[in-house]
C-alpha cells in the first residue's frame, strides 16, 4: 500500500503545480475518515450491548455493507 501511495504521489508530482491544493484535500479527508472511524469506536464501546470484545465475531447485520468491504479489501487491499 505505501508503494500506491508514493506513486500516486509522483502522479501528483508530474502534473505540476495545477493541483497545489490536493495534498491539503487529501489529509482533509483522511482525517475525516480517522475521525469516522474514532466516532464509531467509541458509540460502540458506549453502547448497551458492548460486551468488551472489538465485534469481529459478529455477522454484519447489513449484508450490502459486508459486499462492500470485501470488495475494498480486495481493490485498495484496506
Amino acid at each position: 500500500m505505501t508503494i500506491d501511495i508514493i506513486s500516486a504521489g509522483l502522479l501528483f508530482l508530474l502534473l505540476g503545480d495545477s493541483v497545489w491544493w490536493l495534498d491539503s484535500v487529501l489529509a482533509v479527508i483522511i482525517a475525516l475518515f480517522i475521525g469516522l472511524g474514532g466516532y464509531n469506536t467509541v458509540t460502540h464501546a458506549c453502547s448497551k450491548d458492548f460486551d468488551g470484545g472489538c465485534g469481529c465475531g459478529t455477522k454484519e447485520k447489513n449484508k450490502w455493507k459486508s459486499y462492500v468491504r470485501i470488495l475494498l479489501q480486495c481493490l485498495i487491499g484496506i
